[in-house]
């Protein structure tokens, strides 16, 4: 933040959007982004590749979890902006045979931490290998990305844990965020709103679905991803546009 880096940064970015112009084609994050390009000519080609599956995780195999609780899971940077409180507020409102766990590190983890100690359902399990996480996705009842749409940057910002955990096979639970395209509300459960009371009462009536359904909303989940996202469709896109050009 300071004078000099500052300037560099300036420097930097002029000299990128001066340049745009010569750009034949993009390939972006967000449709979004469009909004942000100088002037950006709508004739010119472009398409949108948020994101790409890594196919180590399907060859990851899925862990026994021991005992009867049903396993909601948040993993990832824990930082109050990217809704950990909020989720953590809304496991409390419910009286539910459930755990919470994260898994993760950052600037609230303190919090997450003191929430475990006042709260035995509510476990931190601090960063652990990906293979560690992917097997835990797996076998856990319900994955969480409590993410609101506060912040312009969610507008430019496609949340890669998204396509890891439909990849897993169990159902995800995200708020809509408009960097993420709306073919993917069809495959997870959607809060009504950004509310803690409505986040709290979602993962209330997601409890009380039974296995087939729960079952079901995962697989769908996973065939989307695996179908449409995997390396060879996201690369066939980008070859696509580069012959349009």
């Amino acid at each position: 933040k300071n004078f000099f880096h500052k300037l560099l940064t300036n420097s930097e970015e002029e000299k990128i959007y001066k340049n745009l112009q010569w750009i034949d084609g993009f390939v972006l994050l967000t449709d979004k982004m469009k909004d942000k390009i100088p002037n950006f000519n709508h004739e010119k080609k472009s398409i949108v590749v948020e994101g790409i599956l890594n196919p180590d995780i399907l060859d990851v195999k899925e862990q026994e979890e021991q005992g009867s609780k049903k396993i909601i899971l948040y993993s990832g940077a824990i930082e109050e902006r990217h809704g950990i409180i909020n989720l953590i507020e809304a496991f409390k409102k419910n009286d539910i045979d459930a755990e919470l766990h994260f898994y993760g590190d950052g600037s609230a983890k303190d919090k997450v931490i003191e929430a475990a100690l006042t709260i035995p359902q509510i476990k931190f399990f601090g960063q652990k290998t990906r293979e560690e996480i992917i097997k835990k996705q797996k076998s856990a009842f319900l994955l969480v990305n409590p993410r609101t749409s506060d912040g312009e940057f969610t507008k430019y910002s496609f949340p890669s844990k998204v396509i890891e955990y439909f990849a897993s096979g169990t159902p995800t639970l995200m708020y809509k965020l408009e960097g993420i395209p709306d073919k993917y509300y069809k495959y997870c459960f959607i809060p009504e709103d950004e509310s803690v009371e409505e986040l709290a009462n979602s993962l209330h009536r997601i409890l009380l679905l039974n296995e087939y359904e729960m079952e079901k909303k995962g697989k769908e989940a996973k065939k989307f991803i695996v179908q449409n996202k995997n390396c060879q469709f996201q690369t066939q896109k980008i070859i696509n546009l580069i012959k349009k050009i």
